[in-house]
């Protein structure tokens, strides 16, 4: 019986994951992970559903109990070495997006996290919304909307670029003193995965 509820809540978590309802995969894998707590393949999806979502230390933490419970032949340990690496290459590259963000140089942060922080860690729902709020800052509604909506595509159920883009439909960008309050929320907060070890 147990195989068999394991069995539903993984595949349920997959066809989340496929459609891009990374909140309900993970939802629906930590219940498979519940009865099946040896399930390498759960943690390793689970931990790819988290990156996707641009929660670099829960992805890491889930590849790491991955590990643990089976060294040979998984993939979680290259995408740890991949995942470490990215976190120690980006680390000064968040910070200097922060730092930018905090003078209102918005058109240099946009590029830091355009042209060096994507490449290192592929699009994310967490790093498309951010860019989106630095290119509206800039005035580039259309760029900030196209984030958006990319960010969409990577997570359907995301809030954030939700809540963007209704807030982009019904203000024009010359009002955009809250979405600067909401920028700055977001940006100095610590830099993802930054506990990683």
């Amino acid at each position: 019986m147990i195989d068999v509820l394991s069995c539903i809540h993984y595949n349920r978590g997959l066809q989340h994951a496929r459609a891009g309802r990374l909140g309900e995969a993970i939802k629906s894998l930590a219940g498979e992970m519940s009865y099946d707590p040896g399930n390498v393949e759960a943690w390793n999806l689970v931990g790819l559903c988290y990156y996707r979502l641009g929660l670099y230390a829960m992805a890491g933490q889930c590849w790491g109990g991955s590990v643990e419970r089976k060294r040979d032949a998984n993939p979680a340990a290259a995408y740890l070495v991949k995942l470490r690496t990215a976190l120690e290459q980006g680390k000064p590259l968040f910070s200097q997006v922060e730092v930018l963000t905090s003078r209102r140089e918005y058109t240099r942060a946009a590029q830091v996290l355009e042209g060096d922080i994507l490449p290192l860690f592929g699009p994310s729902e967490m790093l498309l919304c951010k860019l989106g709020l630095l290119k509206a800052l800039q005035g580039k509604r259309d760029q900030a909307v196209q984030c958006w909506k990319q960010a969409l595509a990577v997570n359907a159920d995301s809030e954030d670029a939700g809540r963007y883009l209704a807030e982009m439909a019904v203000r024009p960008l010359s009002r955009l003193n809250n979405l600067k309050k909401k920028l700055a929320r977001v940006f100095y907060r610590p830099s993802p995965g930054s506990n990683l070890s």
